[in-house]
């Protein structure tokens, strides 16, 4: 009995074995293979780099100067290594370096500014952000850490000298350009190709794609009426009418209807005027409801009631001889607000004309960063009391410090804290837009130890912890400011954590 129980045993640990030696087997099997895979993918890399490094080196020595900066040889001596991809570990090592020489910079900043789209105060303004910027700044010295190149035309050979110098033979960590549409897709190009951060100063409708560390610093209307319409949904508004100039885009038409689509509230009416009296007229009478197809039945009561007034029989031929002096309805308004995207010079012929059809108490009126002017407080109209706009700034008067203003460049006392000379706006704009582009590099060229890819995946996480921000665009301060009594007042301000 003892010996089949043995055999039984012995027969046992037999199968055992042979299923733990199938099983060792197979996973070794599949270790194997795995590893196979893993080289052969190495391998492949290593041969794609080699060509890739080669090539673009290649490519960018035709643009460059014949003295070779130590950046630029680190390029070159990678490029023309002779490396045995087959082995697995000079291979790696390889792609390891390859890595490491395309993610490396100096900690400076390049700026592309384009000499052929501005005239040369707004480009002066812009460069002057920039420098204003780079000053404030503790470790930043200009000289040392701005590279700015102006161009000239916008011919890509030209374009793309320029941002090689900047890539290949300076070292720069950030790109700062992009302000019309070739110059913006050869720096997305090449923001592939070294994985550097670059910020376009075009707005992001304008731009269909984006690589990974292309970023929209431009200001966006879209983000503005997104600020309008949080507003909006504080005061329960329902009803929306715009007046859109007839020679815009018709974004804000656009913007409107896309962010409205998941509030509770719509864009009742659309209106689009020639900025000239007759056409402006006819638009003041239809959105206070004063043309006789509105209101037929009103309209018809009172041709009566003047019909008796007047004891005549012939109505027709009263009808011909009426005034709006004579017969008038009285001002209807059937929305929650009426937003008018048009400049402060307009937005107060359109308020003449509504006093003159009689409105005599204001409605809730609204307006974009064009309201943004003294002439739409002075001299100042009762019928715009408690109208607001928004704007990308704030307070001018807080900015002179970072932006170095002067009474001589636009910035005076007796003024409002929040308005400036009309001719000055511009030029205080594009140099806000420097300053903030440069700020924003700034805090992420002097990382230690940060390489370019590790850059642009830190400005990445920062916008996609705000929910505020889309996808690749980096969001402006949203202000909204109220009219009152003759004054400015600033009633809000949404902040991105992207500027903080």
């Amino acid at each position: 009995m003892k010996y089949y129980f043995l055999k039984k045993t012995v027969c046992l640990c037999g199968i055992l074995y042979l299923a733990l030696y199938g099983v060792v087997g197979t996973a070794q099997a599949r270790s194997a293979k795995h590893e196979a895979v893993l080289e052969d993918k190495i391998q492949t890399s290593c041969e794609q780099v080699k060509q890739s490094l080669a090539k673009t080196v290649r490519y960018l020595s035709r643009y460059t100067d014949k003295a070779k900066s130590a950046h630029e040889k680190r390029w070159a001596k990678l490029a023309t290594a002779k490396v045995n991809c087959r082995h697995k570990k000079k291979a790696a090592l390889y792609l390891k370096l390859a890595a490491q020489v395309r993610a490396s910079h100096h900690e400076k900043i390049g700026v592309l500014v384009p000499e052929y789209l501005y005239n040369q105060s707004l480009r002066a303004s812009f460069v002057q952000g920039v420098k204003n910027a780079c000053h404030e700044a503790s470790l930043c010295t200009p000289s040392e850490h701005l590279v700015i190149r102006y161009l000239t035309d916008p011919q890509p050979k030209k374009l793309i000298r320029h941002i090689t110098e900047l890539l290949y033979n300076k070292g720069v960590s950030v790109i700062i350009g992009g302000f019309d549409e070739g110059s913006h897709r050869y720096l997305n190009q090449i923001s592939k190709v070294f994985a550097v951060p670059v910020f376009l100063m075009t707005p992001r409708e304008n731009i269909s794609k984006l690589p990974p560390y292309s970023f929209v610093f431009s200001p966006s209307e879209k983000f503005l009426l997104e600020g309008l319409v949080s507003f909006w949904s504080q005061k329960n508004v329902k009803r929306i009418a715009l007046l859109e100039p007839k020679h815009s885009d018709g974004s804000i038409e656009k913007y409107l209807l896309e962010i409205t689509e998941s509030q509770p509230m719509t864009l009742a009416k659309t209106i689009h005027y020639h900025p000239n009296y007759q056409s402006m007229l006819t638009t003041s009478k239809e959105i206070l409801q004063l043309l006789p197809h509105q209101r037929q039945d009103e309209w018809q009561q009172l041709l009566e009631n003047h019909k008796l007034a007047t004891e005549q029989e012939d109505l027709n031929t009263e009808e011909q001889q009426l005034t709006e002096e004579e017969l008038f309805l009285e001002p209807k308004f059937d929305y929650d607000v009426l937003l008018i995207a048009d400049n402060a010079r307009i937005v107060r012929h359109f308020v003449k004309l509504f006093r003159y059809l009689r409105l005599t108490k204001p409605i809730p009126l609204a307006g974009t960063h064009l309201w943004r002017a003294q002439e739409i407080i002075k001299p100042w109209d009762p019928l715009l009391e408690g109208a607001y706009f928004v704007d990308f700034i704030g307070e001018y008067s807080q900015l002179l410090k970072a932006m170095d203003l002067t009474e001589r460049e636009g910035y005076h006392e007796d003024m409002s804290k929040y308005l400036v000379d009309p001719s000055m706006m511009a030029n205080m704009d594009f140099q806000l837009l420097g300053y903030r582009a440069t700020h924003m590099a700034l805090k992420v060229a002097f990382l230690p130890g940060a390489s370019r890819h590790h850059m642009g995946k830190i400005i990445r996480q920062r916008m996609s912890a705000d929910s505020t921000n889309r996808p690749h665009e980096i969001r402006w301060p949203t202000h909204l400011f109220q009219l009152s009594k003759g004054h400015l007042r600033e009633v809000a301000t949404t902040r991105s954590k992207s500027h903080e």
